[in-house]
């Protein structure tokens, strides 16, 4: 198949639908399809990662283009002198918001059939804090019709998919985002604890991600105050690694943390990878995500996990048993499910075990056959998930009783 790759952004930006667009695009290369990303054009040179599909750029790198709709014209004269080309026989278009305008665009002026993938805020609605575009009906009145124009729609978790009310369900298939496990592995480094110069007998735990409002980690730190004064856990430290994390820095000081919790910034995929393998435990106190890429990663590295229990976070968990539930926003009960692992090294090996395991259904090269399988069925006209079992959704024995 000739396949049409194309999103709202794409790297060199640093985001989780980038990089599902870039390692599914090369996944699907070597099963064997033909791929080209259609990309805006960016004021920095190549993507900063090696690529076996097609790149084409368009625009000029402007900031602000997107937003006033003057981009759009760019991306259309691209996909049309590519596809006068080389015809593509199927477009597969990731955020259902300005790229999915683009994207039924092109279907209406070429006739390409088009798959959607929605990734988080252009799906995802969190009033209380101001996340997702639908919030605005201008915007939740677009993504509806974009969505209505799809082939087929793939909804990365269950909980992105019970968001897609008013598609024909025979047009949804589940897929989840995936990681390159030959790069992960369970295995153990001290690239954190000489960073850091702790001990073997400190328990790590650590938390990765930009930060955002979405990440929740105030709500992470203050649990790591609740670790020390409900609980006495003395033998604890806890790393957030992201991008403009030192944001957090006075909450830190506040809680008289300084000596228990350390920010960094944004390092290399190389050195996120060391940090995985130096810790015990993986956290993720989200308020809300579209999939946590980042657990999925921690996943790979055999970690337990703890996560919240919102949209697109325990999802990870649910489907795979491999670590803890708890309330989001309650930095109480985030310290009693950590302190549970904390003080049990047996059962953080045994869920470590059922982690590892768990990981290959996220493979990319998984998860590209299965999207190659649901381009079939769209070009066969036949169901989205017709001939796919569907994710299944595991009811989780490890949720914390609240």
């Amino acid at each position: 198949m000739n396949i049409c790759m194309f999103g709202s952004s794409f790297l060199p930006r640093r985001g989780g639908m980038e990089f599902v667009i870039h390692h599914l695009s090369n996944a699907l290369v070597q099963e064997g399809q033909d791929v080209t990303v259609i990309a805006e054009r960016t004021a920095w040179r190549g993507i900063g990662v090696a690529h076996d599909y097609d790149l084409i750029r368009y625009g000029v790198p402007t900031r602000g283009l997107r937003s006033l709709g003057l981009s759009g014209p760019g991306s259309l004269w691209a996909i049309w002198r590519r596809h006068r080309r080389a015809p593509f026989d199927i477009l597969h278009d990731h955020d259902v918001s300005y790229a999915g305008c683009r994207a039924v665009r092109a279907k209406r002026l070429l006739g390409i059939p088009v798959v959607m993938t929605p990734h988080g805020e252009d799906i995802q609605r969190v009033p209380e804090i101001g996340y997702g575009m639908r919030l605005d009906s201008r915007w939740d009145a677009k993504i509806r019709r974009n969505l209505r124009y799809a082939d087929a729609v793939t909804a990365i978790s269950l909980s992105v998919q019970n968001e897609l009310d008013g598609v024909d369900p025979s047009k949804i298939v589940r897929i989840p985002n995936g990681v390159h496990i030959k790069d992960y592995g369970k295995r153990r480094s001290r690239y954190l604890r000489d960073r850091l110069g702790l001990g073997d007998n400190t328990v790590l735990i650590l938390s990765v991600g930009r930060n955002h409002v979405k990440k929740g980690y105030d709500y992470g730190i203050r649990a790591m105050a609740a670790l020390r004064d409900k609980h006495g856990a003395n033998n604890v430290h806890y790393v957030i690694v992201g991008k403009q994390v030192s944001a957090h820095a006075g909450l830190v000081s506040q809680l008289s943390l300084d000596d228990r919790v350390t920010l960094i910034e944004e390092l290399q995929p190389r050195e996120v990878t060391e940090c995985y393998h130096s810790v015990d435990i993986f956290f993720s106190p989200s308020i809300i995500e579209g999939l946590s890429l980042v657990s999925i990663e921690a996943l790979a590295c055999g970690l337990p996990l703890v996560v919240t229990d919102v949209p697109g976070n325990e999802d990870v968990v649910r489907d795979t048993s491999a670590g803890v539930i708890v309330r989001s926003k309650d930095p109480e009960q985030m310290a009693q499910g950590l302190i549970e692992l904390v003080n049990d090294a047996g059962r953080r090996e045994v869920l470590s075990g059922i982690a590892i395991a768990k990981a290959v259904d996220y493979d990319w090269r998984a998860v590209a056959r299965r999207y190659a399988e649901v381009y079939r069925n769209v070009l066969a006209g036949r169901p989205a998930a017709f001939g796919l079992d569907q994710w299944h959704d595991l009811p989780s024995e490890n949720r914390h009783p609240y």
